[in-house]
């Protein structure tokens, strides 16, 4: 049952493709056909079936075929015939045609009987039965008729030929009587007379019937010219392949804007215009398969006096074939009904348009009378809003007025700034800020302008980031005053709003001084970095001291005095470390960090120190997770202890006996370490905060544990300096993963 199911899809994705779906699609009306026997169920049909027949394509999918074209239940000649043909096809796998089919109008605006010739084409592979037939149908009643119509005219012209012959043959018995009365002529002359008067007269009365009938076929033939140039219908009859004109009326010159110079010429010669439109396809159609092809209000485009305008007409083109079946011209009759298909189209728009029109009226009344309510509802709320507008107002002035007084209390600058034009409106505390004593308002390029060189650009950035995402905008920086040019340190505070029509067009904010506060901070960081200093030669003399007298101890076999010197050094060790993460936090807020970058392989580094760790921990197991040798350009000391500070927090943090697992991964020209502990884990509310200075986790379990808070603040510094990242996951009691990222 799969082996069939795949096989129909492979057959339909035939079906599907390009040629198939360009075949299927041209103007003449075809069907798909499934040879289920008895029911040939039809699976699909296209546009021009439907538009020829008048009939619905829901009503027509799924049917039987035999039931579409023949009456259910009736045995008829014409539905034998059909399934006659319908089996010769499967059994030859050869294509059936059936000339002529005998079925009843599927058009109720059509005659109630019409004859269609019906072709049928297997769908299969080489040594496959068919599965599909396409059933091509073209209505060939006008043919039919017209052929009755000249069966009928050869039949009377047949009956006048057997007339003639009989009179021939009269004449012709006639003569032998003569020949045998010629004695008896010579014995009566009178009788002869009498008899040669007779036979003049009835071969004059003939003649003069000839002569009449041939007379009437001329009149008929003029009458016929007639009718085909002043018939309002173009007509014209079109020889060979190649569409050469061979016979035109008036009407049809006229529409095309020609004269009988055209006679001769091919048809694409006479109108190239057509050749990118259909009608060129359906001819050679119509003169390959010999079938009649009409169509009602087709579009068409003719260039007339060098301007293509669009026509509609109806036409049909009829095969002319000679007396073995054999079609050599086509007969195209064409009527140009271009106003009336607008006409019909433009009513159709119109209608479609009156009718939305009414729509909405009826819903415009409904809203009227809604909006009238609503009104009078409004009208009392509006009274009630302006009152409480005005109080809102004076409150409002009443608020501002306090902002500004509290603004100046606090020697704040306000400043606001239009977002687009830059215009500059500040308070006059700001004005003494920037010491700026001008005739004329100060300039947003002013104030930039004073911003020192090192963070002019940033602040520049900073107030275009802010106006385009709309978020906050603090940025520190140095400026020379306008009256002095003495070097201040700044801090401006601001965002970008919404106005009352709800655009982002209010970018304001404050602005103070902070000269003081850096210089404090400057002076902090030099204390504690000259504190630090001179920390560090005592430890180191203090270190030497505690290594030489564990040395004596160990000679001596003092146990006690070994670990005592030994907890001494370890203390001393853990005290440089501390010392030496104040120097560095100095260094890094005085801007004095230095990196001395070289290239090295972050791999191998990151086993460097998980042997040195090992050593140093033996109750947890390090697992490392090596990638390939990947080489970094960075102050390989630098990155050692961020390294080092990353194994060391997970050995701390975690119970004894738990594994620590180091992970070396490259991604986008980015090479990433992780170290993940099985430790304590950190809250979800101290994950944003654990990178800053001097920050640490309060729990219970953390008072068990040393440290400053200075570890991982030096690791996002230096790696940040890196141009790299930095960062934490984590989930309380299962562990917790840091993850430092570096440009490859």
């Amino acid at each position: 049952m799969l082996t069939f199911a795949i096989a129909q899809q492979s057959r339909m994705d035939k079906l599907k493709n390009s040629f198939f779906q360009a075949y299927f699609r041209m103007p003449v009306p075809r069907l798909v056909v499934r040879t289920n026997f008895p029911e040939y169920t039809i699976m699909e049909v296209n546009n021009s079936y439907l538009e020829t027949t008048g009939a619905l394509k829901e009503n027509i999918l799924n049917q039987s075929l035999i039931n579409l074209f023949c009456n259910p239940g009736e045995v008829t000649p014409e539905r034998i015939k059909l399934e006659e043909a319908l089996t010769n096809s499967l059994q030859t796998n050869e294509q059936i045609n059936i000339e002529e089919f005998e079925i009843s109008s599927l058009n109720d605006e059509a005659d109630p009987v019409a004859w269609w010739q019906v072709e049928l084409m297997p769908v299969a592979e080489e040594a496959e039965q068919p599965a599909y037939l396409i059933v091509t149908t073209r209505n060939i009643t006008r043919h039919i008729l017209s052929q009755k119509e000249l069966h009928d005219a050869h039949h009377r012209e047949q009956t006048l030929h057997e007339e003639l012959a009989a009179t021939n043959e009269e004449l012709f018995a006639t003569n032998e009587e003569l020949s045998k009365t010629v004695e008896s002529l010579k014995e009566s002359q009178e009788s002869l007379v009498t008899l040669n008067k007779e036979l003049e007269q009835r071969v004059m009365r003939r003649a003069a019937e000839l002569f009449k009938v041939q007379t009437d076929l001329i009149a008929q033939h003029q009458l016929l010219d007639t009718i085909v140039n002043e018939v309002p219908a173009g007509i014209c009859v079109m020889e060979g392949p190649e569409m050469k004109m061979k016979t035109i009326n008036n009407a049809l010159l006229e529409l095309w804007n020609r004269d009988e110079s055209i006679i001769g010429l091919p048809l694409l010669e006479i109108l190239p215009e057509i050749k990118t439109q259909a009608f060129p396809e359906i001819l050679a159609e119509v003169y390959r398969t010999g079938i009649a092809y009409s169509r009602f209000e087709a579009e068409a485009e003719l260039v007339i006096d060098g301007v293509k305008q669009k026509f509609y007409r109806d036409y049909s083109y009829t095969p002319i074939k000679d007396a073995e079946g054999n079609t050599h011209s086509i007969l195209s009759l064409s009527i140009d009904v271009t106003e009336r298909a607008i006409a019909r189209l433009r009513e159709q728009e119109l209608m479609e348009e009156q009718s939305a029109i009414n729509e909405e009226l009826a819903a415009a009344n409904e809203e009227l009378a809604t909006t009238n309510e609503e009104l009078a509802a409004t009208n009392e709320e509006l009274n009630e809003s302006r009152d409480h507008l005005q109080q809102l107002i004076r409150e409002k002035e009443s608020a501002e007025a306090k902002l500004e007084l509290a603004i100046e209390a606090a020697g704040l600058g306000s400043w606001h700034i239009d977002p687009i034009t830059k215009d500059l409106h500040y308070n006059a505390v700001l004005a003494r800020l920037y010491g700026y004593e001008g005739q004329t308002p100060m300039t947003y390029d002013q104030a930039i302008g004073q911003i020192t060189e090192e963070h002019r650009e940033l602040v520049v950035k900073d107030i275009e980031q802010a106006i385009k995402d709309g978020g906050l905008y603090d940025v520190s920086f140095t400026q020379n005053r306008f009256d002095n040019g003495e070097v201040i340190w700044l801090r401006s505070v601001g965002r970008i709003s919404k106005d009352e029509l709800g655009k982002y067009t209010i970018f304001s904010g404050v602005v103070m001084d902070i000269t003081e506060q850096k210089k404090d901070e400057q002076r902090k960081n030099d204390f504690i970095g000259m504190v630090s200093h001179e920390l560090k030669t005592p430890l180191t003399s203090l270190n030497a001291y505690a290594q030489v007298l564990q040395a004596k101890a160990v000679k001596n076999e003092d146990t006690f005095g070994v670990s005592a010197l030994g907890k001494v050094t370890d203390q001393v060790k853990k005290m440089t470390t501390l010392i030496n993460g104040f120097l560095n936090i100095s260094r890094l807020e005085s801007g004095k960090i230095q990196l001395n970058k070289q290239h090295f392989n972050l791999d191998q580094l990151v086993k460097e120190y998980i042997e040195d760790a090992q050593i140093l921990s033996t109750h947890h197991k390090i697992i490392f997770e090596p990638c390939a040798p990947v080489k970094v350009f960075a102050d390989k000391d630098k990155i050692g202890s961020v390294i080092s500070n990353l194994i060391s927090n997970a050995i701390k943090y975690s119970p004894s006996g738990a594994d620590i697992e180091i992970l070396c991964d490259i991604k986008d020209d980015v090479a990433q370490i992780s170290v993940k502990d099985h430790g304590m884990g950190v809250p979800a509310k101290d994950l944003p905060r654990l990178f800053d200075r001097f920050y640490r986790v309060e729990s219970e379990a953390m008072h068990l544990i040393s440290g400053f808070g200075i570890g991982l603040y030096l690791s996002a510094e230096i790696v940040q300096h890196h141009n790299g990242k930095i960062w934490a996951e984590s989930e309380p009691g299962k562990g917790s993963v840091f993850h430092f990222s570096l440009p490859v």
